[in-house]
């Protein structure tokens, strides 16, 4: 029979799944299975529009650095940009000219010193040193040209353009702004922002940064970033500011995240780069899950050891050829919430974040979006399944408490005959288009037995060996397009494929796998036949005559 499968702890090796093995119950635990093995094409989503605002993936086709740059060009009098990576390019680019031209430039980011003493969960699976340098030349690059000032908790991504003005103009993003991010490397979101209520809430929460929050300023060209004079703190009026976020005077973003989590009753979706497996937020999520909320949790592999507990619970957790960096929550109280925080307690109980509710229709809209993302993914995972409900492919089996890395299992539907045995109907397309099954079939000439005892067992069928050769069987005829035979063992339709086993599976006739070269020697053993037949008997006329 099958290739014995070894203990998951140890080596694994591929696996032949047979039917019996199928049928044993055995199961696997903490696996990704595979869904697809496409590349995630960000550019064929369509934007969320409303009439307040447009949402839509970061990709090539949507490139967020052009986009930027082109506000920029426009701006008469105040840009405030916040990132907590910064990288030049295009809208860095727009941002220096705009200053030479007089427009007073801000921008709110890391340090070099500090991103490097960080142990940033940006950084994961990236080249940090890479990063940091590249973040330093810009730095460098704006001195003198842009008023710089950093805190190691400026992690909110937005931009706004004049904010004061008659026309302004907001966007929030869920990427750093560098190029790679802003050009779809990985799956993140951009959002514009309205100018009645949500720019001036933005601005004010800058400022609140700006004035308050931040340790160190780059004011002049030496390309040195100063410690802020205590001094220069000014009282800011906080309750201006009436988007969730999080800042050290307000903590509403969390609030409002957990409020969205606790008004779910059917369905709940969320997003993020990491998680924090301790945080009041993941207790609230776990108490959904326990009252029947379906939760679906869009997450990297790196992100997994804190979600293995919800995946017990019955989570659906989805990770895609692109890794996932966006963060947001769905909820089906037709609520949602796009925000630049992690699910952990560095964002939502501390540090520089902002996040925006969106309407019921933008709610419908963005579902939708999720769901067709959702569609695509890469992989599932599941903390316990059923051997047999693996589909074929390669998946990744995760080592919990190990040293060992994850490691891969391939899954082959190849089927090894014994004497006998028994398969759903439901399975047996899947089992008869496969390339090493037909190997199989023909090496056996397995004989699909379609009888009484078939609908006894309620849609399985028995398969059995079954020796044919042009010797023993004889051609009947042609029913459907399909060659029916007779043999010692009875009448049998002689099938290769699946389109001929549907055209003659409900004629109560034994059917047979046959390669199809046994086929057509069949027939065409019937065809010579048919001419020496046809020749005797033009023989015998002529002789008459």
């Amino acid at each position: 029979m099958a290739t014995e499968m070894k203990s998951l702890d140890t080596e694994i090796k591929p696996l032949e799944i047979d039917v019996k093995k199928n049928n044993s119950g055995e199961k696997i635990n903490n696996i990704w299975i595979s869904t697809s093995q496409k590349n995630m094409n960000l550019s064929s989503f369509k934007p969320v529009e409303s009439e307040t605002r447009k949402l839509f993936l970061t990709s090539q086709k949507k490139n967020l650095d052009q986009i930027l740059a082109a506000y920029a060009k426009d701006a008469m009098d105040t840009i405030c940009v916040s990132s907590y990576l910064i990288e030049d390019g295009l809208f860095m680019e727009a941002l220096i000219d705009a200053s030479q031209r007089g427009v007073r430039v801000y921008l709110l980011t890391a340090r070099e010193e500090e991103l490097k003493a960080e142990k940033s969960e940006e950084f994961d699976g990236t080249n940090k040193k890479e990063i940091i340098e590249a973040h330093k030349r810009l730095l460098d690059k704006l001195a003198g040209k842009v008023l710089v000032r950093t805190s190691p908790h400026f992690h909110a991504k937005f931009a706004l353009f004049d904010p004061k003005s008659y026309n302004p103009k907001g966007i929030l993003s869920t990427c750093n702004f560098t190029k790679s991010a802003m050009s779809g490397s990985n799956i993140e979101l951009a959002l514009t922002l309205n100018e009645i209520e949500e720019i001036p809430s933005f601005f004010v929460q800058f400022i609140e940064g700006f004035w308050n929050e931040a340790e160190h300023e780059m004011i002049r060209a030496d390309k040195t970033l100063h410690p802020v004079s205590l001094s220069s703190r000014q009282k800011i009026n906080i309750q201006e500011i009436t988007h969730p976020c999080t800042c050290k005077e307000m903590n509403t973003l969390q609030e409002t995240l957990i409020r969205l989590i606790n008004l779910s009753e059917n369905e709940l979706i969320l997003s993020s780069w990491s998680f924090s497996k301790d945080h009041k937020c993941m207790t609230e999520i776990k108490k959904a899950i326990k009252r029947g909320v379906r939760v679906k949790i869009l997450c990297r592999e790196d992100s997994l050891e804190s979600l293995m507990e919800l995946s017990s619970m019955g989570a659906e957790l989805y990770n895609f050829s692109t890794r996932v960096h966006c963060k947001f929550i769905i909820s089906d109280s037709k609520k949602s919430m796009v925000m630049t925080s992690n699910y952990s307690k560095l964002g939502l109980d501390s540090g520089f974040e902002v996040g925006i509710l969106l309407d019921e229709n933008e709610t419908d809209m963005f579902k939708n979006m999720v769901e067709k993302l959702i569609s695509q993914r890469k992989n599932e995972f599941k903390s316990s399944i059923e051997l047999e409900k693996i589909p074929s492919g390669e998946h990744t089996l995760i080592q919990v408490d190990s040293k060992g890395g994850p490691q891969r299992l391939k899954v082959e539907d190849k089927i090894v005959i014994s004497d006998k045995m028994e398969v759903n109907l439901s399975d047996l397309r899947k089992i008869m288009d496969n390339k090493q099954n037909q190997e199989e079939f023909v090496k056996k000439n397995l004989s699909i037995q379609e009888d009484t005892r078939c609908k006894k067992m309620e849609g399985k069928i028995t398969l059995v060996p079954q020796k044919f050769s042009e010797e023993n069987v004889q051609f009947i005829e042609k029913t459907n397009g399909v060659v029916k035979v007779k043999s010692k063992s009875g009448s049998s339709f002689l099938v290769s494929n699946w389109e001929d086993y549907e055209k003659v599976s409900k004629l109560g006739t034994k059917i047979s796998y046959a390669d199809q070269s046994f086929i057509d020697s069949i027939i065409r053993k019937q065809k010579d036949e048919e001419v020496k037949k046809e020749n005797e008997r033009n023989k015998q006329q002529n002789k008459v005559k």
